[in-house]
């Protein structure tokens, strides 16, 4: 294997990988957010 082919393959392979994880740590960061803000917002509307 030459070298070009294994940072071909190590681009190909590991860009689409890094857009993936960065997708689902979004999803991630989104879906507590959105728990975080409703529990505060429930935490605001039953204070006295």
């Amino acid at each position: 294997m030459k070298n070009g082919t294994k940072w071909g393959i190590a681009l190909g392979v590991g860009i689409p990988s890094v857009l993936i994880l960065i997708g689902l740590i979004g999803l991630l960061i989104k879906f507590f957010m959105k728990r975080c803000r409703k529990k505060a917002w429930d935490d605001i509307r039953s204070a006295p």
